[in-house]
């Protein structure tokens, strides 16, 4: 279950549950119908109670499910990555990279439906970010169509461009996050926070 569909069903049972709060302040404590109502009542608090557990048990095995193909795009986005770095690339590593790019693009078909887009029947594909990076890796090829070293570059800095904007945030924005409870940052004034360098790393940097 979604972010935005967990809300409104979590909105929906609070709207009924006041509802009903205002339907017995609202009767006449001795007419009949008060009476009919709250012999109902167990049954009418129960229904919705269980709905709400329910939509809590979904929400987390969502939350669960987009969590496990969210590291796995990760791991193939790093993959096309990694084979950006590489020099003379074979025809083998190529296809790997391609393949494991195309895995997710599935991945993601079989769990996201398309939107709907105007009059186009099969809609727009969820994450059009992980298409657009098959295709830099497709254009950049390997064995002896590899483009060179400077088209390498060109679609790293492509794919990085792409991952951090078109396709980590969407799939992110579905998941339950928190904030940590220690926080450490060099921003937020800490002193201590880098720890003395070696000699070696020293004399490299010029520290």
């Amino acid at each position: 279950m979604t972010k935005e569909r967990f809300r409104k069903q979590v909105v929906v049972v609070l709207v009924y549950n006041l509802a009903l709060t205002a339907v017995l302040i609202a009767l006449d404590p001795k007419g009949d119908w008060v009476l009919r109502v709250r012999n109902a009542l167990p049954l009418l608090i129960a229904l919705p109670a269980a709905w709400l557990v329910e939509c809590f048990r979904r929400r987390k095995a969502y939350n669960d499910e987009v969590s496990d193909l969210y590291k796995t795009v990760v791991e193939d986005v790093q993959c096309a990555l990694r084979y950006t770095r590489r020099r003379d690339p074979t025809a083998s590593e190529y296809y790997d990279a391609l393949q494991k790019l195309s895995c997710s693009i599935d991945k993601l078909r079989a769990h996201f439906k398309n939107y709907k887009f105007e009059d186009y029947e099969p809609g727009l594909y969820p994450v059009e970010g992980l298409k657009t990076t098959y295709a830099w890796i497709e254009h950049l090829g390997g064995g002896e169509g590899w483009l060179g070293e400077k088209t390498a570059n060109d679609t790293r800095s492509a794919i990085l461009f792409i991952w951090q904007n078109k396709i980590r945030e969407p799939l992110l924005s579905e998941l339950k996050r928190i904030e940590l409870t220690k926080r450490a940052s060099p921003y937020l004034g800490d002193e201590d926070w880098r720890a003395p360098p070696s000699k070696a790393f020293a004399e490299e940097r010029q520290i």
